[in-house]
C-alpha cells in the first residue's frame, strides 16, 4: 500500500516538473509513458487494493473497497486507464485524479486494518 502511495507522489512529482512542451494535454500521456512508469503505478495501484480486498471481511468495507477500483470498468486494463484518466487530460487534472486516488487508497487500507483488528480482537 505505501509503495503505491509513494510511486503515486513520484508520478505526480514527475508531472509537476515536466516541461510542458507539445501542450499541458500531452504531458500526461507522455510522462504515463515514460519508462514504463504509468503501467508499473498501474499494476502497484492494483495490488493494493487486491490486498486491501483480501483483508476486509465486514461486508461495509468490503462494498467500500470494491466501490474505490473494482465497480470502475475504466480500471480493468491498465490501457482503458491510461486514456481515461492520462490521455489528452490536463495535467493539473491528473494531478487531482492522483491524489484522489491516493486518498481512496488510504481509506481502503484503513479499512482493511480495522476489519484485521476486529478479527484478532475477536478470537481474544
Amino acid at each position: 500500500m505505501r509503495r503505491a502511495i509513494a510511486s503515486i507522489d513520484g508520478m505526480k512529482r514527475m508531472l509537476v516538473s515536466a516541461d510542458a512542451g507539445p501542450g499541458d494535454y500531452q504531458i500526461a500521456d507522455s510522462v504515463f509513458h515514460e519508462s514504463g512508469k504509468g503501467a508499473a503505478l498501474y499494476q502497484e495501484i492494483d495490488a493494493a487494493y487486491a490486498a486491501a480486498f483480501a483483508c476486509c471481511a465486514d461486508p461495509a468495507s468490503v462494498s467500500a473497497v470494491q466501490g474505490f477500483w473494482y465497480n470502475d470498468e475504466a480500471n480493468a486494463r491498465v490501457e482503458e486507464w491510461r486514456i481515461r484518466n492520462f490521455f489528452h487530460v490536463p495535467r493539473v487534472a491528473v494531478v487531482a485524479i492522483l491524489s484522489k486516488t491516493q486518498g481512496e487508497l488510504g481509506r481502503a487500507q484503513q479499512l482493511a486494518q480495522d476489519d484485521l483488528f476486529r478479527q484478532c480482537a475477536a478470537k481474544h
